[in-house]
């Protein structure tokens, strides 16, 4: 009877354990797509014509998607809540005059959306003046948000620069729209620990990288990534993948800041027995030869030479249920060639 007892006990136990990372390891997560300039084909890198503007949101539409507020998105991912699946949030960064082509657009579809501004853009031909930024919040869909002032490599400067950069745009934002913008978006994507710190000092909820990668309820808030819907070669076969895109969970990874040539990047996944393969990517080289051992979830690739002051770091795995691929991305810098590092 005690040996019945035990045997049942150590079945719950195990069906505990497979439920639990059966949750963990699929649990809901959201896309949150990044655009810039709408309509503008001499800016190819950084451009969504409005037809495929238009496209995309027609498919967001009719495909049922959960189009949320990147403060919604934000709440959930602070509180650890589950997030729906096929949630996604649109953000738009710099406050290019062309925004409002889009604004237009998504009003048509009642989808909101996230402005990242950087406030001394504004008195430039090419960009919002205070009057349309003030029309477009006038609207709850919108929301603004905090780009710095100068839409600086936060990355390269001191302390006190960061604090100023940043503190100028939110009395700018505050003044002229009356709105205490609570959303920061790194300029470029590019950050390390000591521009988090700033960042958390003023209190913002949520901080937005170009990293690419899928958010859930484990994502950490001030390295949220976004993925950018731009290029003269995206097209909606891409849109429909980048939608797709799933969180990749790592229990260990490094080099986590700073990187030197000869590096060995090693990673290891949490529940390896959900993804067949592992591979690595570093900016600077691209695709690495990865070694994956699915048993462990360990994977390493070497580096080569780094002579960029910056590089993310990707890791991409292929999921075995969903068939779809899951990403984790982090920036790392050059040992030795920033100060403020």
């Amino acid at each position: 009877m005690k040996d019945l007892i035990k045997t049942i006990r150590h079945n719950l136990i195990l069906v505990f354990v497979i439920i639990f990372y059966a949750e963990t390891a699929f649990a809901g997560s959201a896309v949150i797509l990044l655009y810039h300039k709408f309509g503008n084909p001499n800016s190819p890198s950084t451009n969504t014509p409005i037809k495929t503007f238009t496209s995309e949101m027609n498919y967001l539409k009719i495909g049922h998607y959960n189009v949320i507020k990147l403060s919604a998105l934000c709440d959930l991912i602070k509180n650890h809540v589950n997030i729906p699946d096929k949630t996604v949030a649109i953000s738009i960064d710099d406050g290019y005059k062309s925004t409002v082509k889009a604004i237009k657009i998504l009003q048509k579809y009642r989808f909101p959306a996230t402005i990242f501004l950087y406030t001394n853009a504004y008195h430039w031909p090419a960009f919002l003046n205070w009057n349309q930024i003030n029309r477009i919040v006038s609207d709850p869909l919108f929301d603004i948000g905090n780009h710095t002032t100068d839409h600086a490599e936060l990355d390269r400067l001191s302390g006190k620069r960061i604090d100023r950069d940043i503190a100028a745009a939110q009395n700018s934002i505050k003044k002229l729209t009356g709105v205490q913008a609570k959303l920061f978006a790194y300029p470029y994507g590019y950050y390390n620990i000591n521009v988090i710190k700033n960042v958390k000092h003023f209190g913002f909820s949520c901080a937005f990288s170009q990293d690419v990668g899928a958010v859930d309820d484990r994502t950490d808030p001030y390295r949220i990534p976004r993925i950018a819907m731009t290029g003269s070669s995206f097209d909606m076969k891409e849109f429909v993948k980048k939608l797709s895109i799933k969180p990749l969970h790592l229990s260990a990874y490094s080099p986590k800041e700073k990187i030197d040539g000869g590096d060995i990047i090693r990673i290891t996944i949490a529940h390896p027995n959900y993804y067949s393969t592992a591979q690595i990517y570093i900016s600077e080289h691209g695709w690495l030869k990865t070694v994956y051992d699915k048993k462990s979830g360990i994977a390493y690739a070497k580096t080569g030479s780094i002579t960029r002051f910056r590089n993310r770091i990707v890791v991409k795995a292929f999921d075995n249920t969903s068939k779809e691929s899951a990403y984790f991305t982090w920036m790392v810098h050059k040992l030795h060639t920033d100060k403020h590092l």
